[in-house]
């Protein structure tokens, strides 16, 4: 989306918002949650043929689950805004597949999920019908916005089964998320406060409780935090705050691997942590 079109776009929503305050906090909503197209690269089309797929219907779309090995481990991840499933590709190479089966869902509207938009409450339930399809989640990796739905999905279900979880390149909250939105289309506070009400009237429980700080001080298992220093989607700070009184938290704080997280170090973490063994992190 161009610099005139955001403009334009916050503009419109800023002059809406004392006029029509209902429909503007619903236009608002719907331009947060429209997934820009993105054609799926050749690297991606390769991991696909890697996989066994099935699809899981939603109450309006469909989200979509791609398995890799026949082990006992079953390891669950999600990706981020405008990711799929093959963010997770390189982790096919690190694995045994006769000790461990890999699940990596494909959102609605990213990489084979259908529809056109994503939005919390869709992704949550994506979540949690993905984990009682698979029934007994080892590990729980996720990244980006991947961990807002999992907190959601966690938070909401208790009796989802996950034994541990990886939290990777993850944005402090919501809140975080719309001063992203509110800075790129130079929104004013009122459109903020309009949509933060949409948003509590689409999802199961408040925003400020969606918080990983929040998460992470009442978590009962163990979680092993990545974060790179130089990320510049998801700022360290705040996650470095959340951290810090976290009793069942490892952290592993990256630096140049900016947000996607990918280098062959990181990898290793994630594995070592999943395979319960000694790691300095």
């Amino acid at each position: 989306m161009s610099h005139f079109i955001k403009k334009t776009l916050g503009q419109l929503l800023n002059g809406w918002a004392r006029i029509h305050p209902a429909s503007n906090a619903k236009l608002s909503f719907k331009l947060l949650s429209k997934v820009p197209k993105k054609r799926i690269s050749q690297q991606a089309h390769a991991f696909y043929r890697q996989v066994s797929s099935k699809a899981i219907p939603l109450s309006k779309k469909e989200a979509v689950l791609h398995s890799w090995g026949h082990g006992d481990k079953h390891i669950l991840m999600l990706h981020g805004w405008q990711s799929n499933a093959s963010h997770w590709r390189k982790y096919l190479n690190y694995f045994d597949e006769s000790a461990y089966t890999l699940h990596m869902l494909d959102a609605p509207a990213h990489g084979h999920g259908t529809g056109q938009s994503l939005h919390l409450e869709l992704y949550r339930e994506a979540v949690e019908k993905a984990v009682d399809l698979i029934g007994n989640v080892h590990t729980l990796a996720v990244h980006s916005l991947g961990n807002l739905a999992a907190i959601y999905a966690l938070s909401y279900n208790s009796e989802l089964t996950v034994k541990q979880m990886v939290v990777m390149g993850s944005p402090s909250g919501m809140d975080a998320i719309l001063a992203y939105f509110k800075q790129e289309l130079h929104l004013s506070a009122l459109v903020i406060t309009q949509l933060e009400a949409q948003i509590n009237h689409i999802i199961k429980m408040p925003l400020d409780v969606l918080q990983l700080d929040h998460f992470l001080a009442k978590a009962q298992i163990p979680i092993l935090v990545i974060h790179d220093h130089n990320d510049k989607i998801t700022p360290i700070g705040p996650i470095r705050d959340a951290v810090a009184t976290a009793p069942l938290v490892k952290t592993y704080f990256t630096t140049h691997q900016d947000h996607r997280l990918q280098e062959e170090d990181t990898i290793f973490a994630v594995r070592e942590f999943i395979q319960e063994k000694s790691y300095v992190f």
